[in-house]
């Protein structure tokens, strides 16, 4: 998933921090970070819309593109958990989803996606310190 969306190399970023800061020891100020990261932003919210656009057949995507998108990012693969999503992205069209209703459908996906992996790991991490101290 992430190398679909995200392209930006660990590398390309050390170059954005040190272009403008000079020095890796050093910190950035708000103002700078704020304009390195719109980079980023602007790059990950292009492949988005570039998988949209790649996604669409016969300039419509319509709910079966959107579960195969889906699943190609493995952010969600049920039908019932895509249908759920657009209800509340309030998908007017299931046969002609926009932009903006499909790039809000994938936020709240990944946004559920990563919820999911915090609490997997925050468990996880419970369970491993409760072994520990016992």
């Amino acid at each position: 998933m992430c190398t679909l969306i995200y392209t930006i190399k660990d590398s390309d970023i050390k170059k954005l921090f040190t272009d403008e800061v000079k020095n890796i020891n050093e910190y950035m100020d708000e103002n700078i970070f704020m304009k390195q990261m719109s980079k980023c932003v602007i790059e990950v919210e292009t492949n988005i819309r570039d998988i949209y656009w790649d996604s669409m057949i016969d300039e419509k995507l319509t709910i079966k593109e959107l579960i195969i998108v889906l699943k190609i990012l493995n952010v969600k693969s049920e039908v019932e958990d895509v249908i759920e999503l657009m209800i509340e992205c309030n998908v007017k069209n299931s046969d002609d989803i926009n932009w903006i209703e499909f790039r809000n459908i994938f936020g709240l996906a990944m946004k559920r996606k990563i919820n999911s992996l915090l609490q997997i790991n925050k468990s996880l991490y419970i369970m491993l310190y409760g072994l520990i101290l016992n």
